[in-house]
């Protein structure tokens, strides 16, 4: 089902992402990289993975060897750029696309990685319309959703912090083209657009500026990793990572 995509698309173009938002974010990349690396390994089989989102390329190292083609999209050509400069393999499609609008004149992919972008997209249905699209049928589908139910947000709305319910379907729309989700909402989503969802697993546990002054960003993951074999199915850490599969019929 074809899904109409908003007008209203967040833009990166003017904004140097590499330098200003992942300074001093190192325990959220080594357990982003890691989680991304091992669920590619453990799930993703076939020839060719197209990254969503793929920004300046800061996650192709961890599945550089997973397939035999890839395709990194993103819609802000600079960050494209700069993925470009990064990564020089003949195996690389770059290629500059809104989620909503993904090309239509590439193969089927195997598996899509989408990390840090759902956070922008107020068309959950459209977003995984595209998705499903791309992919050719039981193809793999990893990304990132970011967590409005997180504990922080529930102690917040319990003590009157904030006004929004952290267990209501609606969004928490925290800026311009910026929210958090329900996760049960976008599975609920995810199903209706034809997925069904394999595996998940709550992520970044100690996601506070104060701690990351502190606690070296090495320490951090090792136990971030340590309390995901606890946790880690229960949705509340700002970030679930989830594992889908597009429906064969």
């Amino acid at each position: 089902m074809t899904v109409a995509a908003p007008d209203a698309v967040c833009q990166y173009d003017q904004y140097d992402y590499k330098s200003e938002f992942w300074t001093g974010r190192d325990y959220e990349h080594q357990l982003e990289y890691k989680l991304v690396q091992q669920l590619c390994q453990r799930y993703v089989s076939g020839d060719a993975l197209m990254d969503v989102g793929c920004g300046f390329g800061r996650l192709f190292p961890a599945y550089s060897s997973i397939a035999k083609q890839f395709y990194l999209v993103d819609y802000s050509q600079s960050m494209l750029d700069q993925a470009q400069r990064a990564i020089q393999s003949d195996l690389v499609t770059f290629r500059q696309a809104s989620v909503y609008a993904l090309p239509t004149d590439l193969p089927e992919m195997d598996a899509v990685i989408m990390m840090r972008v759902l956070h922008h997209t107020p068309s959950l249905a459209c977003v995984f319309s595209q998705l499903n699209r791309v992919l050719r049928p039981g193809g793999v589908l990893i990304l990132e959703i970011p967590n409005q139910k997180h504990w922080l947000n529930r102690l917040r709305f319990r003590l009157g912090r904030i006004q929004h319910n952290p267990y209501h379907s609606n969004s928490m729309e925290l800026g311009q083209l910026f929210y958090n989700y329900l996760p049960e909402h976008v599975f609920q989503v995810m199903r209706d657009q034809g997925f069904s969802i394999e595996y998940r697993v709550s992520h970044s546990f100690f996601r506070n500026a104060w701690l990351k002054r502190r606690v070296s960003a090495r320490i951090l993951a090792g136990l971030d990793r340590g309390i995901q074999r606890v946790l880690g199915s229960y949705l509340i850490a700002p970030s679930l990572y989830v594992v889908a599969r597009k429906k064969a019929c």
